[in-house]
């Protein structure tokens, strides 16, 4: 550094003494002539080739260099020290991490000890609980052993009571068959109304006492007319009354909750007011009787046969002699026949789990509504096939009739038809003749079979032609007891004038006999 600055005081000299030269001859040189261009060259150059500005040149790269090295290590520094400085701040950041992470360890360490106590804890106890357990399985185990034993006793209990009672039938599952079985037995009884009631009858010798005083007509406050006459009108309540009273028979001797003993109706009334109760209970005691009644199905097939019989007998004996005496015995045969199949049908609905009820009794709405019942009407028969009515006992046509028979035809009015389920809105009054067939559900009552019944309207036609007849008869039977009348006073010599009354004269027997012997002949 000292030898830097002598070489500048060196130079500075130099200069110095040769600008004073170079100014001297300048001014000389000034005063005769001005310099050139070529002179201050050559002065530069003299000045460039001169030592002491060469080395002073090669003391001012040496001191660039210096420098510039000086200023990269001075960069070099700041960076260190910056550097220094960022490690210093996470190296502190480190200690207190790492301090961090001691205290953290240090609570680890304590956690696990107490983990470590605990597990110990839980271990010892986990073992007494194993021991315990053990001795708890094996009174589970016995415990097990034991139910299982009472399971199997009781399981063989109840396969030895399941041999006491008998399978019921659901009645959801069958519904369709339980349906087509009393379609049957009702499209049955009037088919066979149909075949033996439109035939026209000698009246004389009707038991017509025997039918209206069967309990199924005298029963309500409705008593069917029987006009005795072969009218269309007469044969349609001849049918109404032949259901009306089947139904009836059929529903106390066969339509029966089970066939137990020969007078087992008190037993069925227990049963009907059981299920009144309890439904379940019901069924139960009915399928354990049924099972005791198949060791002893000959028994039950007498009853069943006599219950039959009782049908058959009660109704023949109404209605024989409203058959023709050639039909009478077909008509006998044909209907054991039905009762016989009816009672057969009615074992698989004796076997249903839900009992099936018999509505005879409509309530107001019950036609308009819930249609459980058509008008027998509807059903094609003799009765509605003739269109005019037969001329009755005193040869008049009952005009009043034939619009009724006659209304179900024409469907283009704008009135419902007579004889439709829409008719029945229009009946004030009206009697069941064949009874409809429910069974109770859960969304309500369920329509098994339809009933049939006849309209007060029809009721009301009977009973005005019975009317008619009956005056037809006082009319004949007044003629009668005066023409007895007048032959009694002609025989007593008297005779009897325009009044009816006796005039008086008086003749012998013989007189009499000869003057009126003509008439009297």
């Amino acid at each position: 550094m000292m030898q830097m600055m002598k070489l500048s005081s060196k130079l500075k000299r130099s200069m110095s003494t040769g600008k004073l030269a170079t100014l001297s001859s300048s001014n000389t040189t000034a005063s005769t002539t001005p310099p050139s261009l070529d002179d201050i060259e050559n002065l530069f150059t003299t000045l460039a080739s001169h030592p002491a500005v060469k080395q002073f040149a090669s003391i001012g790269a040496e001191n660039k260099k210096l420098r510039k090295k000086y200023s990269n290590l001075e960069r070099d520094n700041t960076h260190t020290i910056n550097q220094i400085a960022r490690l210093q701040t996470s190296l502190d950041a480190a200690r207190k991490q790492g301090d961090d992470a001691s205290k953290k360890l240090q609570d680890v360490l304590k956690q696990m000890q107490t983990l470590e106590c605990q597990y110990l804890e839980a271990k010892k106890k986990l073992a007494d609980n194993e021991t315990q357990l053990g001795d708890e399985r094996g009174k589970m185990q016995w415990q097990i052993d034991s139910v299982k034993q009472e399971l199997s006793e009781e399981t063989a209990k109840l396969e030895r009571l399941s041999t006491f009672s008998a399978r019921l039938v659901p009645i959801t599952e069958n519904i369709k068959h339980i349906c087509s079985i009393m379609d049957s037995i009702r499209t049955s009884a009037v088919k066979l109304a149909e075949t033996y009631f439109c035939d026209d009858l000698p009246l004389n010798g009707v038991n017509w006492t025997t039918i209206k005083s069967h309990p199924a007509l005298s029963r309500t406050d409705w008593i069917l007319p029987l006009p005795v006459s072969n009218s269309a009108t007469a044969k349609h309540m001849r049918i109404a009354t032949f259901l009306a009273i089947l139904g009836y028979e059929l529903r106390n001797a066969i339509f029966q909750p089970i066939y137990l003993l020969r007078k087992s109706s008190e037993l069925n009334e227990f049963l009907n007011h059981l299920a009144e109760e309890n439904e379940e209970v019901e069924a139960y005691l009915r399928s354990v009787l049924f099972r005791a009644l198949a060791e002893y199905r000959t028994i039950t097939d007498s009853i069943s046969t006599e219950c039959t019989d009782s049908v058959v007998s009660s109704v023949a004996s109404c209605f024989e002699s409203l058959v023709l005496e050639a039909k009478r015995q077909p008509f006998v045969s044909e209907l054991k026949t039905y009762c016989t199949k009816a009672c057969k049908e009615w074992e698989y609905i004796q076997r249903l789990e839900r009992r099936v009820e018999f509505e005879t009794d409509p309530e107001d709405d019950d036609l308009n509504n819930k249609k459980f019942w058509l008008p027998l009407s509807t059903k094609s028969s003799c009765s509605l096939e003739t269109s005019p009515s037969k001329p009755h006992a005193n040869g008049s046509t009952k005009t009043a009739l034939k619009g009724i028979h006659k209304g179900a035809a024409s469907s283009k009015t704008s009135s419902p038809p007579l004889h439709s389920p829409v008719e029945a809105t229009y009946f004030l009054d009206f009697f069941v003749v064949w009874p409809a067939v429910t069974t109770e559900q859960v969304r309500g009552t369920a329509i098994l079979s339809l009933g049939y019944f006849v309209s007060g309207r029809e009721i009301t036609a009977a009973m005005m032609e019975q009317r008619e007849l009956s005056a037809t008869k006082d009319q004949h039977r007044a003629a009668r007891s005066g023409r007895r009348k007048s032959r009694a006073m002609s025989v007593a010599g008297h005779s009897l004038g325009e009044d009816g009354n006796a005039t008086g004269r008086s003749v012998s027997f013989l007189s009499a006999q000869v003057g009126n012997g003509p008439k009297g002949s």
